[in-house]
């Protein structure tokens, strides 16, 4: 992890948050983390265990960048802060398990690192798979996916589906349509579109 990566920045900002709070509190005894994805998981239970307790349903959609072995320590406990933690303290579902009785497969392109998962508090999922294909990005992860009954979820109530504007564009208007494709040329140009394809 290099001075430009968003790990490094993150570190970098709880270091200082660290210093801060020590130079304000100078008789504390706490302990505060300066890693980054300790503190989002830190900060990701507290969330989780205040949106339960008003009685919300959850999804969490995680690249945990942990394997669940990894969360465990070499006698078998689970190490604070760690995913299994955080199912554990907010009685979280880890959707494969319940659908399938296993974790996730790998959905990395590093071999045997399944760090994907789902995670869901109050929802019966119906059905859950991986996409197998990374298309049409280019991405080092696979899709997880899961179907719900959104009556069920819900309690058969969403919003209703609101009329579209009529769009200017219409293929019969040369003006707007030589326009929206002069724009669209150059957004594939600039995002190299065709490259990542």
């Amino acid at each position: 992890s290099g001075s430009l990566t968003s790990h490094m920045h993150q570190t970098t900002a709880l270091e200082l948050q660290k210093m801060a709070f020590l130079i304000a509190n100078p008789r504390t005894k706490a302990k505060l983390t300066t890693d980054p994805r300790i503190s989002f998981i830190q900060d990701l239970k507290v969330e989780a265990q205040k949106f339960i307790a008003l009685g919300h349903k959850l999804i969490i959609l995680l690249d945990a960048n942990e394997t669940w072995e990894e969360s465990f320590d070499r006698y078998g406990n689970i190490r604070p802060d760690s995913i299994a933690d955080l199912i554990e303290t907010c009685g979280l579902t880890d959707v494969f398990q319940q659908q399938f009785g296993v974790r996730a497969p790998t959905t990395t392109k590093h071999a045997n690192r399944p760090i994907d998962m789902i995670l869901t508090h109050g929802i019966q999922v119906l059905r859950a798979g991986t996409l197998a294909a990374d298309s049409p990005s280019a991405s080092d992860h696979l899709a997880l996916w899961m179907d719900i009954d959104v009556d069920t979820v819900f309690g058969n109530f969403s919003s209703p589906t609101q009329s579209l504007k009529q769009r200017l564009l219409t293929s019969k208007n040369l003006q707007s349509t030589t326009s929206y494709m002069e724009e669209n040329s150059k957004q594939f140009l600039y995002h190299r579109i065709e490259d990542r394809l």
